[in-house]
């Protein structure tokens, strides 16, 4: 399971930003001018020139719903040189932003951010298939357990939690490739009810849980994007289908984003990897994919190595 781990990736990355401050200095021109569109009460074309600095040649001209791709910016530049010299590993990400989540700082009647090509850093330590969202609920699952919440208070977790969940605000990874499991380590992952198992060994049946007997549909082995293929059929991977998880096809594409997970060593979680906050759940007979719950012993997972 090491090939999704978070926990290491999150410490050896952060360490990345705390010996230099050289990629933390090239943010400051994004930062900046995404700070001036969002906050700036000027003209159509004052917010234009601005997106013209951030994105290049690449700003699609509109002021409502923005568009642009930073590759090929002095911005995208500058970014991948500082990764380049802290020692680290661009993973090109997407951030996506609806009006809405900009609440009162919307001055601009902005309905829409999408930008493509972030060159954001990250430790070579860190799996393929790893990025910005896993660092952040990593961290915060790693604070949740230094700094509790207070009784009647909500965690940090559940608060940023409910920022993403609204579908207002999205941090993806644009790039990355899959394909057969690698490496000779299997494993089957325990829950307070059994291990997941692919009881009836077809595409779309429920994942649900068993005594722990280490036969071939309890054991997993993970690819380099997060997919947990089955060692029955290796070709077979868990899916997240809905509030519900399913036994499905592996794509080796990297593009059903549907069959990639991660699993967290800070809070035992294993989680959907397009929104961390939404983690494995065996409340009921069967295995969903439910908002996380800091502390709720029905979604801690634990893994048994082979």
């Amino acid at each position: 399971m090491s090939s999704f781990d978070v926990s290491a990736c999150l410490i050896s990355t952060v360490s990345l930003y705390t010996e230099t401050d050289t990629y933390i200095q090239a943010l400051g021109p994004l930062l900046e001018g995404l700070g001036n569109v969002l906050y700036y009460n000027g003209t159509d074309e004052d917010i234009a020139a601005v997106l013209m600095d951030v994105c290049g040649d690449s700003f699609n001209g509109e002021t409502t719903n923005i568009s642009c791709d930073l590759d090929g910016s002095d911005i995208f530049t500058a970014l991948s040189t500082a990764c380049d010299q802290v020692g680290g590993k661009v993973v090109l990400h997407k951030v996506s932003v609806c009006g809405d989540v900009m609440g009162e700082a919307n001055v601009t009647g902005i309905e829409s951010i999408s930008l493509e090509s972030i060159p954001f850093c990250m430790a070579t330590e860190c799996a393929d298939g790893l990025g910005f969202m896993d660092i952040l609920v990593s961290g915060l699952a790693l604070l949740d357990e230094i700094i509790p919440a207070v009784e009647g208070e909500t965690s940090l977790s559940d608060q940023v939690n409910e920022v993403f969940n609204d579908g207002c605000l999205e941090i993806s990874i644009q790039s990355g490739t899959g394909g057969p499991p690698t490496g000779d380590v299997t494993f089957s992952v325990a829950s307070e009810k059994g291990c997941l198992t692919a009881k009836n060994f077809k595409v779309g049946s429920p994942i649900k849980t068993a005594e722990c007997k280490g036969f071939e549909v309890q054991m997993w082995m993970v690819d380099e994007i997060g997919q947990i293929h089955s060692m029955k059929d290796t070709r077979k991977c868990l899916m997240k289908d809905g509030a519900s998880l399913i036994l499905g096809e592996c794509d080796d594409s990297g593009e059903n984003i549907n069959t990639q997970f991660g699993y967290n060593y800070f809070d035992n979680t294993l989680f959907f990897a397009k929104n961390a906050f939404i983690v494995a759940d065996v409340t009921g007979k069967r295995v969903k994919m439910l908002n996380k719950k800091i502390g709720d012993t029905s979604q801690k997972m634990e893994p048994i190595f082979y």
